[in-house]
């Protein structure tokens, strides 16, 4: 059995047009922060040419005033699992809107991204 992991962040480039990559793990949890759900995403991934720019929206997030909003309409992480022989078995989606880049943290030769989310759903295809 065998599986693909990938994030894509809606109308990431400046021009629109959505970013997919690959992930190595994706957690989430929930918490209630002054009555108001907070939903964090961690992702695991190797770094690449888009590190950067996601770094930058989460130190322009967390040191400049009134950018606290700065970030994505939606982040989606899909996982695709397959058979030994390559047939398709299943598909996990979750959505997560209002989304914000909390941190990005280098793990050895990888990196760990923390999103925030307002909202979140998952559905699955069997």
């Amino acid at each position: 059995m065998s599986s693909k992991h990938t994030l894509t962040i809606k109308d990431y480039h400046n021009r629109g047009g959505d970013l997919t990559v690959e992930i190595n793990v994706s957690i989430t949890s929930e918490k209630i922060v002054n009555s108001v759900k907070i939903i964090k995403l961690k992702v695991t991934r190797k770094p690449d040419q888009y590190s950067s720019r996601l770094g930058m929206f989460a130190f322009v997030r967390n040191t400049r005033p009134g950018y606290q909003s700065l970030g994505f309409s939606q982040v989606t992480t899909t996982f695709d699992t397959y058979s030994a022989d390559g047939k398709f078995l299943s598909r996990t989606v979750s959505v997560f809107s209002d989304v914000a880049v909390e941190s990005l943290m280098p793990k050895g030769d990888e990196e760990e991204i923390t999103f925030i989310a307002r909202k979140s759903f998952e559905w699955r295809i069997p």
